[in-house]
């Protein structure tokens, strides 16, 4: 996230906890994935030779 260990220790529990939200929002996709079909399942077993 950026911040040194001093930086951190400084942060209220609060402030922190805003911190790490904001760092997930920023990286996350937002979008949830998506289990396979069966058919790309099975596609992926077989590309992948299992």
């Amino acid at each position: 996230m950026g911040f040194s260990p001093q930086q951190v220790g400084g942060m209220s529990l609060h402030q922190y906890a805003a911190v790490v939200d904001g760092w997930n929002d920023a990286h996350s996709g937002g979008d949830v994935a998506q289990a396979p079909s069966a058919e790309e399942f099975a596609l992926a077993k077989q590309m992948h030779g299992d």
